[in-house]
């Protein structure tokens, strides 16, 4: 019996410590401050302005790569609100999709540079059920405004596409794209 209630004393000493060592005391006294995630990293709520001013310039310097892109091609181009440029090179007699639509497309996928990445050629034709797909939410955008039937050059940024990550493979971090497609069906 002294054994048993020595074991538990010794128990208690080493667990008491752990519990209150893993409680902690944030988030429980009512403070008001701010904790932001970046990823897995908590940034100071201080360096926020700091955050949200370097994505601005990042944008703006990528927007500088597109004009420059789109002047060298001498493209007259639309240009969506949220950035995304799109030209259409032969006017399909189709509708447009709508948000949900089925649609079938060939394509290819450069880099600014000139760099392939992919094609349906070696990819097979690409389906997208728009809204509801892992295609880049620029491409999905871009798509609803091109008729059925028609041939397009798409250029979207990285923010749009695959942003700071990339896709792991031939898209590399913050790579604006070039979509050349044909928008092959549209089922609304």
């Amino acid at each position: 019996m002294h054994k048993l209630s020595s074991s538990i004393l010794r128990l208690l000493a080493i667990c008491i410590p752990l519990i209150y060592a893993c409680g902690g005391t944030e988030g429980t006294n009512g403070s008001d401050n701010e904790v932001i995630y970046s990823g897995n990293e908590q940034i100071n709520p201080k360096d926020k302005e700091s955050l949200i001013d370097r994505n601005k310039k990042m944008i703006l310097l990528e927007q500088e790569k597109i004009d420059s892109f789109i002047a060298q091609k001498n493209y007259k181009m639309e240009k969506t609100k949220t950035g995304i440029h799109y030209i259409i090179d032969e006017t399909g007699k189709g509708e447009k999709p709508k948000n949900l639509a089925e649609v079938e497309l060939k394509y290819t996928i450069r880099l600014l540079n000139g760099d392939y990445c992919y094609s349906s050629d070696s990819s097979g034709v690409m389906q997208i059920k728009i809204g509801q797909s892992n295609e880049p939410t620029g491409l999905q955008e871009a798509l609803q405004q091109i008729p059925c039937g028609s041939k397009a050059t798409i250029i979207i940024p990285s923010y749009l596409a695959y942003g700071i990550s990339g896709d792991g493979n031939k898209i590399g971090s913050q790579a604006s794209l070039v979509y050349n497609i044909e928008l092959l069906k549209v089922k609304n």
